[in-house]
This record gives structure tokens, C-alpha cells and sequence, in this order.
């Protein structure tokens, strides 16, 4: 999970109670990123790229 604030954990839940976080662990902006990374989510190198690309088309530098 990521928190309005940028805080970033791991929670998890008992099968009983579904609706509770039997546990949260929480994490640095490192762990966070190697989460999503095995997690299959798009790498921090990935997203500087799409954000480098997009700032380039707004102020007219696209090559």
C-alpha cells in the first residue's frame, strides 16, 4: 500500500477476519521499489523514462 504522504507498506491479513491488517510492515523507498520490481510492476528506471519522455513533449524538446 502507498499512503497519501508517500509512506509505503506491506499488509497483511488473516483469512479470518479479511477486513483487518493482522500485520504491516512498513517500507523505505529502496524496499518499496524492489517490491514492485517482483512484483512485475514497471521499474523505477522504466517510470524516470516515461517521465523523462513526457517532460520532454511538454516544453518542446522531443528529438
Amino acid at each position: 500500500m502507498v499512503f497519501d504522504d508517500g509512506r509505503r507498506a506491506l499488509m497483511f491479513y488473516d483469512r479470518a477476519d479479511a477486513d483487518t491488517a493482522s500485520q504491516v510492515v512498513e517500507l523505505d523507498d529502496d524496499e518499496g521499489d524492489w517490491v514492485a520490481e517482483l512484483l512485475h510492476s514497471r521499474s523505477l528506471a522504466d517510470r524516470l523514462a516515461v517521465v523523462e519522455r513526457r517532460l520532454a513533449e511538454l516544453t518542446g524538446k522531443c528529438s
